[in-house]
């Protein structure tokens, strides 16, 4: 009964893993069309190891030798790691970009975050340092802008590293498809346009990026809002993600996690 247990939530782990991944590379990054052009994807072999197969022939095409290894999302390029680094390999299992890197994020628009001696930094697909390896952490770029989080605050940069939104907030979320992105500020979550005003007042507990509707957690449930701050799916939800491809993952206490659309009808996942 215990084996029976574990092996379910290893699996609800599991399921949620892959949508968090999925919102990630697609609602985020915006390349899932891009990526379910490539003729080749990652498996995992009985030694642990990770590999590239061709997804028609089943044709193992990059041999099982990684210690992790993402698809091929965006530039043609993969991200891997072995020996416990990070680097970029091609469809030929060439190392585009070198395994050096503590951590790495994928390319989006040519640029990719990596990580290099505990600071990270941002690089194009020579290798060449865009922006130099001095942030605790950062997100992605888009529309020319990036959280980036300096001396225990986060704030915005652009692709010349200068500071468009000043180091204030907790945390943040990307502008993405919007012109409105999640701030936490003082333990509360409200959103903020691209020049920092504030345009929907922190008052959450918890939030996440716009595709037209934002989740937003209040009085610890979740439910979705509008960009002028109106309540459009009820505040209902024990967890919920962003919306991708006009679905978003949530999950209900006893139902589990499952998909809804806009108007807040379950449908399928897939």
């Amino acid at each position: 009964m215990l084996k029976e247990k574990l092996l379910k939530l290893r699996f609800q782990k599991s399921k949620v893993l892959f949508f968090a991944l999925f919102g990630l590379l697609s609602f985020v990054c915006g390349y899932s069309a891009q990526a379910g052009t490539s003729n080749l994807e990652t498996f995992q072999c009985e030694n642990g190891k990770y590999g590239f197969k061709n997804t028609k022939t089943q044709e193992i095409v990059i041999e099982c030798k990684y210690d992790y290894a993402w698809s091929f999302y965006s530039e043609g390029l993969s991200l891997v790691k072995l020996n416990d680094k990070w680097g970029f390999i091609n469809k030929t299992g060439e190392a585009v970009i070198p395994f050096e890197y503590d951590y790495a994020l994928p390319f989006i628009g040519g640029i990719a975050p990596v990580k290099f001696n505990d600071k990270w930094g941002f690089i194009n697909i020579t290798n060449e340092a865009l922006i130099p390896f001095k942030y605790d952490s950062v997100g992605f770029f888009f529309d020319s802008l990036a959280g980036v989080k300096l001396n225990d605050k986060w704030g915005y940069i652009n692709i010349e590293d200068e500071v468009v939104i000043p180091f204030e907030y907790d945390d943040t979320k990307f502008f993405y498809k919007s012109e409105l992105a999640a701030v936490k500020l003082n333990d509360k979550w409200g959103f903020i346009a691209k020049t920092g005003k504030v345009i929907i007042p922190f008052k959450y507990d918890g939030a996440d990026s716009f595709e037209v509707l934002a989740p937003v957690k209040f009085n610890d449930k979740w439910g979705f809002i509008d960009m002028v701050g109106r309540a459009v799916i009820p505040f209902e939800y024990d967890e919920a993600r962003p919306f991708s491809s006009g679905k978003a993952l949530v999950r209900l206490k006893g139902k589990g996690w499952f998909c809804i659309n806009r108007q807040g009808n379950r449908v399928g996942c897939e």
